[in-house]
């Protein structure tokens, strides 16, 4: 994200350094520029709703931008609005020879296979991760090679295929921490705790449990505190109650 957004920024600023008068085209660019840095901000600091505002309005602005399409797969993701996600993720992976279709295609597949997996079509959804996998691991992006591999563990474990979902989550915890992404770290830790959970491993469930916490006080990582919460309300209708 902070990449994105530093290349956009990037682009915003070229545009503003120009001393020539700009034409209807050039204005346009620099509208579309400025909505989606707006957007993106505003996802910075989790403000989804006026995210997808700004984010809406930039594709309304230029409906074929697949960078426009995939932050706004990704916003709606983030506001459980599974159906708009899987409808943008759509319409920018129709879009083959668009400017930027190969830098985001697998994390608009990996957006389209999470989407579908929340609208419980895990056959569906698992071709799509597979593909956002290997390409994600084309294109070296392996935050997004983690998180493809995280969510074909998902449909692993619901499935109770539990060896190949403990595969998946550790793969997933290794990368991430290679990666020095501590969000990506907590999620794994809960991955696995959940995963336990449902194998009733409590002992395995508390210790992923309290790594996960450690983490997320250490780093004060408030945007991960609603995963804890979630996991921890899990536990607690196991009879488990986390020590915190």
């Amino acid at each position: 994200l902070n990449n994105a957004l530093s290349q956009l920024v990037n682009m915003f600023d070229e545009s503003l350094s120009e001393k020539i008068t700009l034409n209807k085209h050039d204005f346009t660019k620099q509208l579309q520029n400025d909505l989606i840095v707006k957007a993106i901000q505003f996802l910075e600091i989790n403000d989804n709703k006026s995210a997808l505002a700004f984010i809406e309005s930039a594709v309304i602005n230029e409906s074929d931008n697949v960078v426009a399409l995939y932050f706004l797969a990704k916003i709606a993701m983030n506001l459980n609005d599974n159906k708009k996600a899987l409808e943008a993720s759509n319409t920018a992976l129709l879009l083959q020879d668009a400017p930027k279709i190969q830098e985001y295609q697998h994390r608009l597949l990996y957006l389209k296979g999470s989407a579908l997996i929340s609208l419980g079509q895990l056959e569906q959804a698992k071709i799509y991760l597979l593909q956002a996998e290997q390409q994600a691991k084309i294109q070296k992006d392996w935050l997004y090679y983690s998180y493809s591999q995280s969510m074909l563990g998902k449909i692993n474990q619901y499935k109770k295929q539990y060896e190949q979902a403990f595969q998946r989550f550790s793969s997933v915890l290794e990368y991430q921490e290679l990666l020095h992404c501590p969000m990506g770290v907590v999620q794994g830790h809960l991955d696995l705790a959940e995963l336990y959970l449902n194998q009733n491993k409590l002992q395995k469930v508390q210790q992923s449990f309290d790594a996960a916490e450690k983490l997320i006080i250490d780093k004060e990582l408030e945007q991960a505190k609603p995963l804890l919460e979630e996991v921890k309300r899990a536990i607690s209708k196991h009879q488990l109650v986390p020590k915190s």
